[in-house]
């Protein structure tokens, strides 16, 4: 009796942390609503998690692409978004944001105009913090045939350019930042993230570059995300556009790949996988049982795998199909 009497106690303290959970994430999804209704720049900025997407999103766009993914210029919206549903598992969980409209038969049932999503991350100390705002909810696609999902999908997409928060931004951001937002369609929001945290790690690595070679770090940023995610780039092309030499790009492209260990399909600023991770893997756990003339021979054959650059065909489905 005293062993059921212990667990029913146990599994009541789960509901009751859960519950408390809930309305903790609930909380933080509201003032997230709240906060960028109101540009409250200072509060979105404790609500998200420092280098996450989210927190580049708001160095980069300020509130507004928040404000598009939120759709809270829809007629649909009227002030009413708000949290509707929570998921966890671990440390991360998803919150649901919606409008809800009761249906017109059935008590208690309710069904969600429109929506979006928070993905959360818990911190040691127990608090949650924003990593990303997805402009969906789950098992529920953007509809390009919807004018208001078609204009999300187009800023997600790269088909409409935001202003850029320029006072947070160093010059060679601004200029990579601007010039692949004038690409329509070629780059997508994933990419421009990518490209500001492969200059941001950069930084990081190497403390500061001469101001005579800014276009060509800038430029040299948007070769190198082109070449990460397989578009076919020409240097010219890209020295041309930001009025520097192929070598300049070249060389500063080398630089930076260099100082971050950068490959072509590097995960941390490549929105595609390595097409041939698993038979790499496989390489590496088989690599004892080969002789050193045997792996010098392998290394010839396959030196020339990663030389040729393609079109990914999958590039424009980002966020659903899109008839661009």
């Amino acid at each position: 009796m005293d062993n059921l009497i212990q667990l029913d106690r146990g599994i009541a303290a789960k509901r009751r942390q859960a519950q408390e959970q809930a309305q903790e994430v609930a909380r933080i999804g509201a003032e997230f609503v709240m906060a960028v209704r109101t540009e409250a720049i200072d509060c979105l900025k404790d609500l998200l998690l420092p280098g996450s997407p989210a927190a580049m999103q708001l160095e980069i766009f300020g509130a507004n692409l928040f404000r598009i993914a939120l759709r809270l210029e829809d007629s649909s919206e009227l002030g009413q978004l708000a949290p509707v549903e929570f998921e966890t598992q671990g440390n991360t969980g998803l919150l649901v944001l919606g409008v809800l409209e009761p249906l017109e038969q059935g008590e208690g049932h309710l069904k969600c105009l429109l929506g979006a999503s928070l993905f959360l991350q818990q911190q040691s100390s127990g608090a949650w913090s924003i990593l990303e705002v997805l402009p969906g909810t789950p098992g529920a696609p953007l509809d390009p045939n919807v004018l208001v999902e078609r204009t999300v999908l187009d800023y997600y997409q790269g088909y409409a350019s935001l202003p850029l928060q320029e006072g947070n931004l160093d010059p060679v951001e601004r200029l990579f930042l601007k010039e692949m937002q004038g690409r329509e369609g070629l780059f997508n929001l994933d990419e421009l993230l990518n490209a500001f945290r492969l200059w941001r790690d950069f930084l990081t690595k190497s403390g500061s570059v001469l101001k005579r070679s800014l276009t060509s770090y800038a430029a040299a940023v948007e070769y190198l995300i082109s070449l990460f995610d397989r578009f076919q780039v020409e240097g010219a092309t890209v020295a041309k556009r930001y009025s520097t030499t192929v070598s300049a790009v070249q060389g500063r492209a080398r630089l930076i790949a260099h100082a971050l260990n950068a490959t072509q399909f590097d995960d941390r600023y490549s929105i595609h996988t390595d097409p041939i991770a698993h038979y790499r893997q496989v390489f590496e756990d088989i690599s004892g049982r080969f002789n050193q003339h045997e792996m010098e021979k392998a290394a010839q054959k396959y030196a020339g795998v990663f030389n040729t650059i393609e079109v990914s065909p999958n590039d424009t489905d980002f966020f659903g199909p899109t008839d661009r």
